[in-house]
């Protein structure tokens, strides 16, 4: 069992001991969501977790992204269902990898004066129909309809519990997406909601409240919280969680990216603004059992690029396997280390 010591050290008593990972929590992280999808594959390649084990999903904006993609894949091709008897192999990343790799996403995310002019007009350079353009490959492979699939029907075909974090704007309050709570909500709809950053994204305006969302990360950027809590209710051990973040304040080499610098970009001043705003007015508490001293799993990592250099990315394709061979580094990293102390973003 996993156990976190008075110095803040988790020690391990075997590896074969350690209890299966069965909960994922995955932050925002715009482009880095293909670093979350190279530490994810490459821990599951090891064996060191297996994506049919998976029980949760809580994750807000990239993460949500791929967490709904790795998602569909666990479901076996040519069947309606996962089969969460699957061993690691039969876990189809070739394809995944020839997918976010080589898809030319730079045509789904086209970038011209119109696009800019449109942001004036839209809110946003972007609309659903970019993350539609992202996802609907990915269902119909596994013939799921995006267009009507509910989060219901993503639950029963899937067998993983997802909770996409959002903000209503309307109220400014988080809203935690699920087939519990929204059960009816197109999934393409609820991904959006959680993954529409301003200015990048218009925002979504619900249809079946007439509430406007934007990207959870204003409220709940990794919300490792609300997944022990919900561990804690269901009496689930932390130690069955794994999460993975993405240090927002810092970069690699340790530099404060909370405060301005030359050479931002419109969409990194805006981030940069409303982030500081939201951290001196809001904090949002969620309760946890103060007796559990079980910790989770964590990875934290530090970018090495601008958070937003998406044109780069969505061009790229050296720099898209760069950013998940990034994932994969960490992957190495977090099964060396499970009897030291955590790399933390401070």
């Amino acid at each position: 069992m996993n156990v976190c010591d008075p110095s803040g050290t988790r020690t391990e008593t075997s590896t074969e001991t350690r209890a299966p990972i069965k909960h994922l929590v995955l932050s925002s992280g715009v482009i880095y969501g293909f670093t979350f999808y190279g530490l994810l594959k490459r821990l599951h390649q090891a064996s060191w977790f297996n994506m049919h084990d998976i029980e949760t999903i809580h994750s807000t904006s990239a993460g949500t992204i791929i967490g709904t993609i790795l998602s569909v894949w666990c479901i076996q091709e040519g069947s309606d269902i996962h089969d969460p008897t699957k061993g690691t192999e039969a876990y189809d990343w070739a394809t995944l990898d020839n997918y976010l790799v080589g898809r030319p996403w730079h045509t789904v995310f086209h970038f011209s004066l119109d696009t800019v002019l449109q942001t004036y007009q839209n809110c946003g350079m972007f609309t659903v129909k970019a993350i539609e353009d992202m996802l609907r490959p990915v269902f119909a492979a596994r013939d799921l309809d995006l267009d009507t699939l509910t989060m219901r029907e993503f639950y029963e075909a899937t067998g993983i519990e997802h909770h996409f974090f959002t903000v209503n704007l309307t109220h400014f309050q988080t809203v935690d997406l699920s087939h519990h709570t929204h059960p009816e909500w197109r999934v393409l709809d609820a991904v959006y909601a959680s993954a529409c950053a301003p200015v990048l994204f218009a925002p979504y305006q619900s249809p079946q409240d007439h509430s406007w969302y934007v990207d959870g990360a204003f409220l709940v950027n990794y919300p490792i919280e609300p997944c022990l809590a919900w561990c804690d209710a269901h009496q689930r051990p932390r130690n069955t969680v794994l999460g993975v973040n993405i240090c927002m304040n810092f970069d690699a080499s340790g530099q404060d990216t909370s405060s301005p610098r030359p050479g931002m970009t419109l969409l990194e001043y805006f981030n940069l603004l409303t982030k500081n705003i939201l951290n001196k007015i809001c904090h949002n508490p969620v309760t946890l059992d103060p007796s559990n001293n079980v910790v989770p799993w964590e990875v934290h990592i530090h970018p090495y690029t601008r958070m937003n250099d998406f044109v780069t990315v969505c061009y790229s394709k050296d720099e898209r396997q760069r950013l998940i061979d990034l994932g994969a580094e960490h992957a190495e990293q977090l099964m060396a280390r499970s009897d030291r102390p955590f790399t933390t973003c401070s």
